[in-house]
């Protein structure tokens, strides 16, 4: 609530990034640069535009679902959640990177 105005968490943004052989990024200087960056930077995007003029940007720690596959993790305090598996028919590692929000 804020100034008795309700603020809806009706957005969802997720970003998912494919790796082949993820493990060539897992260098210390190469996480924030192919991992990190890739990812983020939609989320980040979508809660500047979203969030542009108004006043009050909300977000929540999302719960987990019968979907997840793989491990599970939040930015705390920022209402981000980082889920990653493996595809086994693509042979792929799968970074998704998942924010609810809402704007008043």
């Amino acid at each position: 609530m804020d100034d008795g105005r309700k603020v809806g968490l009706d957005k969802l943004k997720r970003a998912s990034q494919p790796y082949r052989d993820i493990e060539r990024f897992l260098a210390d200087e190469k996480v924030m640069e192919y991992i990190i960056g890739p990812g983020l930077l939609p989320v980040v995007m979508a809660l500047s535009k979203d969030s542009f003029g108004k006043k009050l940007l909300v977000t929540r720690r999302l719960a987990g679902s019968d979907d997840d596959k793989g491990v599970v993790g939040h930015l705390d305090g920022f209402g981000v959640r980082i889920m990653m598996y493996f595809d086994k028919a693509a042979g792929e590692t799968i970074v998704e990177w998942s924010c609810l929000y809402g704007v008043l």
